[in-house]
């Protein structure tokens, strides 16, 4: 992940994991997010609607929902799905190798 966000222009952001557990070698800034946000949006445009959303009705309880929460359940599902993405292209080299 690490590789990947330096690809996207992320300079001062280190991944330790993929899970977003908390680690303390574990970095980013918010320019960094931002730069990781217009890849979302450019790359993976399906997911956009999600970051409009602001607040959420729960058992008759509208919570509101700080963006920052937004951007890592986004960015979450985009690494996942990028995770599984390269998971099979490598399954289906090896298979032609």
């Amino acid at each position: 992940m690490t590789l990947k966000a330096c690809q996207l222009g992320m300079k001062n952001t280190n991944f330790t994991n993929a899970s977003g557990w908390h680690d303390p070698k574990q970095v980013t800034t918010a320019a960094d997010l931002a730069k990781l946000t217009i890849a979302i949006k450019r790359d993976f445009p399906q997911y956009y609607a999600f970051f409009s959303e602001t607040s959420f009705t729960y058992k008759g309880k509208t919570i509101l929902v700080p963006v920052v929460v937004v951007v890592v359940v986004v960015v979450v599902v985009v690494v996942a799905s990028l995770q599984l993405q390269l998971q099979l292209q490598l399954q289906l080299a090896h298979k032609w190798t």
